[in-house]
């Protein structure tokens, strides 16, 4: 019993530590880094290999700024205007984002995670 129970804790040590190892090669976990084709295997929910408007809507990404805003992202994301965005079209759009939020930082504009103050008249 005592062996068996040592068994399976060495296998399941050694596992543990092959997922560790997997998720730093890949860059997953470290702060401000993600995985673009993660990020679209997530977006992509019934696995088809391309993001349909409805599945892009429908997750956490879209849901920051409103849905005419997300509609908007989508459409920019969509360069072929066939109403998916594939991994090569949401890698493109990824990049081109990580400049331009790059090149505002430089200029001193918001940084990421900072957040616009906005001031309602009532």
């Amino acid at each position: 019993m005592i062996v068996l129970v040592a068994c399976l804790v060495a296998v399941s040590l050694g596992l543990g530590g092959e997922e560790k190892k997997e998720k730093k090669k890949r860059g997953e976990g470290e702060r401000g880094k993600f995985n673009v084709e993660d990020l679209f295997k997530r977006l992509d929910t019934d696995k088809d290999g391309k993001i349909s408007e409805k599945e892009y809507l429908e997750s956490g990404m879209a849901k920051r700024g409103g849905e005419e805003r997300a509609k908007e992202r989508f459409k920019q994301m969509d360069e072929n205007k066939d109403g998916f965005v594939t991994l090569k079209e949401f890698r493109a759009a990824m990049e081109k984002m990580m400049k331009e939020r790059a090149k505002g930082e430089k200029k001193g504009e918001r940084k990421r995670g900072e957040r616009k103050k906005e001031h309602k008249k009532e």
